[in-house]
This record gives structure tokens, C-alpha cells and sequence, in this order.
């Protein structure tokens, strides 16, 4: 095969971004298989052009999206665990006792055992 162009590779790629950003302006539910894996590679392009390219700024900028990225994972990884402490603390709180009604009910208790054991305590 014969080698191509620079004029016809940049037209190649040309059409291709086109295609990509076309896919990404449909609406979610207008979007087909095709379309999802067009945009899964322009972001793989997007990335690889960034990784690629020599200024540390681009480079810079896209460390700061991948752990942006990875923070919100993160945090969504957290959520379950963090509906089920604050369940354990409502069932807590649920089941604590009253001291109130303790004490009134203990008291009660006292004074009865107290009244049977004072012949012991005189024997």
C-alpha cells in the first residue's frame, strides 16, 4: 500500500472528531451503540493527545481530572457505608433506654427487696 498524504491523514481525522462530536450532541436516549463507542474513544483520544503531547500543563490539567474523577467514585463508594452507620445510630437511639422509667421501676423493685431483707440484716 502506498503511504498517504499529510493532507488526506489530517482530512482522515478530520471526519472522525467530526463524527465523534456529532455523537455527542445527540441526546442520551437518541444515542445508538455506535454512537457510546464513538464517544468512549474521543475521550480515549482526548486523553492519549494529552498524555502525548509535551505541555505540562495539558498534562497537568488532566492528573486533575482523573483524580477529581477518582474522588467522586470515592465518595460514592462511601455512600452505603454511611446510610448504615447512620441506621445503627437511629436503631441505637430507637433502643436506649429511659433512665427515667428505670429509675421509677428499679425504685420500686428496691423497696420491696429492701422490706423483706431488714429481718437479715438483724439476725
Amino acid at each position: 500500500s502506498r503511504p498517504r498524504s499529510p493532507r488526506v491523514s489530517f482530512y482522515r481525522r478530520t471526519q472522525e472528531m467530526a463524527s465523534i462530536q456529532r455523537a455527542a450532541e445527540l441526546q442520551p436516549k437518541e444515542r445508538k451503540n455506535a454512537d457510546i463507542i464513538r464517544i468512549k474513544a474521543g475521550h480515549m483520544l482526548t486523553f492519549d493527545y494529552l498524555s502525548s503531547h509535551s505541555d505540562i500543563t495539558e498534562r497537568h490539567t488532566a492528573r486533575n481530572v482523573i483524580r477529581k474523577n477518582i474522588q467522586r467514585s470515592t465518595g460514592c463508594l462511601a455512600l452505603p457505608l454511611t446510610i448504615a452507620y447512620f441506621g445503627f445510630f437511629i436503631t441505637s437511639v430507637r433502643l436506649h433506654e429511659d433512665i427515667a422509667n428505670v429509675f421509677f421501676l428499679e425504685s420500686t423493685f428496691r423497696d420491696r427487696l429492701d422490706a423483706m431483707f431488714t429481718e437479715a440484716n438483724t439476725v
